[in-house]
């Protein structure tokens, strides 16, 4: 399997030897934006995201994650599932796929055994951005925000969270998240098996 373009936000400036982590040097092929290891303005790093999507757009590349720092990537629980939807997401046009959300207040409405829509990037460890998601970027105006998940979570509403998230910040408690995420899949699956025994018992 060809190795996933990743940009990490955050990091060192010597990123020589920095995961000595085996299944990242399997799966990722990481590298840091240029402002990752200097104090810099969000819009500032807005424009060098801008450079890479660009980048990204020439390449012809169907995707490339942007992570937070290395931890991100160390920390991923469930890689089977994650490398099995960013595969699934290929073949819809999907914009963003969120590994995980820090936000009590969330969105979360279930679409399928594994994904959930979502209108909340807060707290996100890395993303998954589309090609169709390319240009939206290039044309924004990020002077109007604060921050880049800020400016993300508003360019598309075609965004979605894995279920269960595969990585979750181990000083962030997201107990809650994941109790409300699991009782809105058990209350999807539900009422999708009794509207499939309604239809059932309308068949002639």
């Amino acid at each position: 399997m060809e190795k996933i373009l990743t940009y990490l936000l955050e990091g060192q400036s010597d990123f020589s030897g920095i995961t000595n982590n085996e299944t990242i040097d399997r799966l990722f092929n990481v590298k840091l934006l240029p402002t990752a290891a200097k104090e810099s303005t969000a819009e500032l790093v807005w424009m060098q995201l801008v450079n890479v999507v660009k980048l990204a757009k020439q390449s012809k590349a169907a995707l490339f994650i942007l992570g937070k720092n290395i931890e991100s990537l160390k920390n991923i629980s469930h890689t089977d599932l994650l490398l099995e939807v960013i595969s699934d997401a290929l073949d819809s046009n999907l914009k963003i796929l969120v590994s995980n959300t820090s936000s009590g207040d969330a969105t979360l409405i279930p679409l399928s055994p594994n994904l959930f829509w979502t209108d909340s990037l807060y707290g996100f460890e890395f993303l998954v951005i589309y090609e169709s998601c390319f240009d939206l970027i290039i044309n924004e105006d990020f002077s109007a925000y604060h921050t880049i998940s800020e400016c993300l979570e508003n360019i598309t509403s075609n965004k979605m969270l894995i279920y269960p998230m595969v990585n979750t910040t181990p000083n962030v408690n997201h107990q809650n998240i994941h109790l409300r995420m699991e009782r809105l899949m058990q209350m999807s699956i539900y009422l999708e098996q009794n509207r499939l025994k309604l239809q059932k018992k309308k068949q002639p």
